[in-house]
């Protein structure tokens, strides 16, 4: 892959806001030529990170909405009170 496309690709992801893909892109491209991935197992590996990405930026974005003054789980519950 020349650097010009790899400099194409990587303004089309900033485009595109894929932050994570930005992210991990150098690291899992290197691994899957060394591993002999096909471009499939590739792109499913790529797209399944980005959108956890997005869901857990998501779901944290609901936390902070409301302003709560503290962040509470049920695994910091006191259920012996």
């Amino acid at each position: 892959m020349t650097e010009f496309t790899m400099d194409r690709l990587r303004e089309n992801l900033e485009a595109l806001k894929m932050k994570n893909t930005l992210e991990i892109l150098d690291n899992y491209l290197e691994r899957a030529v060394a591993e002999n991935l096909n471009i499939v197992d590739v792109l499913d590996h790529i797209f399944a990170e980005e959108a956890k990405s997005k869901r857990k930026r998501a779901y944290e974005k609901q936390i902070q909405m409301p302003g709560f003054p503290i962040k509470k789980t049920l695994d910091d519950f006191d259920f012996s009170f």
